[in-house]
C-alpha cells in the first residue's frame, strides 16, 4: 500500500505548490583527525596531510502547512552517498525529501 501511495503522490501532487512552514539545518558534533606531512595530489592514496572528519551529525529538516502530529525521523543514506542523494532524482525529478514531506502534509494516508 505504502509504494502505491508514493507513486501517487509523485506522479499527482508533484506540480501542485509544496507549502513548507519551516525548515532548516543543523550540525552536532564532531571531531576531526590529522595527518602529519605535506598532502600531495599526485599521490592521493597516502595519508600524509590528510584529515579524517567523523563523529557528527548533519540534520535538515522541513516541517509542511498543517503536519501531522508524529514525524519521519530519520532518513539514512548508505553506500558512502551524502543526504544530498534524498534531494532530487538524476533525471531532475523530485526527491524522497519532497516526497515524503507532501506525504506526510497529505490527507489521503492513514495513520
Amino acid at each position: 500500500m505504502g509504494v502505491a501511495v508514493l507513486f501517487w503522490t509523485a506522479t499527482t501532487s508533484a506540480s501542485e505548490p509544496l507549502q513548507i512552514e519551516s525548515q532548516g539545518s543543523f550540525v552536532v558534533g564532531g571531531t576531526v583527525q590529522q595527518q602529519p606531512g605535506a598532502f600531495d595530489a599526485l599521490h592521493p592514496a597516502q595519508p600524509d596531510g590528510q584529515s579524517c572528519h567523523g563523529d557528527h551529525v548533519y540534520a535538515f529538516y522541513q516541517m509542511p502547512v498543517s503536519a501531522r502530529p508524529l514525524p519521519i525521523v530519520m532518513m539514512w543514506h548508505g553506500a558512502g552517498q551524502s543526504s544530498r542523494s534524498w534531494e532530487t532524482t538524476a533525471d531532475g525529478r523530485e526527491g524522497f525529501q519532497n516526497l515524503f514531506l507532501r506525504l506526510r502534509a497529505t490527507e489521503l494516508v492513514t495513520q
